[in-house]
């Protein structure tokens, strides 16, 4: 029985590994799991995924999953428990993310973060971001957050907006809708 869910685990890691290429986009859609952890038309179920996206021999990110169930017909893995980081040019860490659920679209090549996402920015103590959805694309080193986002740099400034898009090192920060920032002392 061990060795069988060893070999579910491998193939999952292979098949969620084949299907990640170059890039991540925004999805739009999400089958929640149902009260069983079942999706509709699912193929596989694995536990401790662990994966890593690289563009042009560059590690973008990594993602380990406590649990993954991957639809085949739909090209959809419903993700529980996700965790990972963010890394620059020179392959250093530059930010780490945890939620409680996340959805990867192989289709549509799309991560999306759900639950309560949060970002935190290892180049600046203290700082993070938080938000019910956060979904990234590693072509453009850019992470949308929406849903009422929450953003701490540091012991400096506090603010809160409707959405927000930001750079992997939270050196550039764009917030929309209604916004409210606090200066911290």
């Amino acid at each position: 029985m061990r060795l069988k869910n060893v070999l579910y685990t491998v193939m999952a890691a292979f098949l969620l590994l084949g299907g990640i290429s170059l890039w991540v986009s925004v999805q739009q859609t999400q089958q929640p799991l149902s009260p069983s952890g079942e999706v509709s038309g699912s193929d596989m179920e694995a536990e401790g995924v662990s994966l890593t996206v690289t563009v042009k021999d560059t590690k973008k990110w990594d993602l380990n999953v406590d649990k993954a169930i991957y639809d085949k017909s739909r090209t959809v893995a419903q993700l529980e428990t996700v965790s990972g980081n963010f890394y620059n040019l020179n392959g250093e860490t530059v930010a780490t993310f945890e939620s409680p659920q996340g959805v990867y679209d192989d289709e549509k090549k799309s991560m999306r973060l759900t639950g309560g996402a949060v970002v935190h920015s290892l180049s600046s103590e203290g700082s993070f971001l938080k938000a019910p959805i956060i979904t990234w694309s590693a072509s453009s080193d850019q992470i949308e957050a929406e849903g009422g986002v929450i953003i701490q740099l540091g012991e400096q400034m506090r603010a809160k907006s409707e959405s927000s898009r930001f750079s992997l090192d939270f050196s550039s920060i764009a917030m929309a809708g209604q916004t409210e920032t606090e200066v911290l002392e």
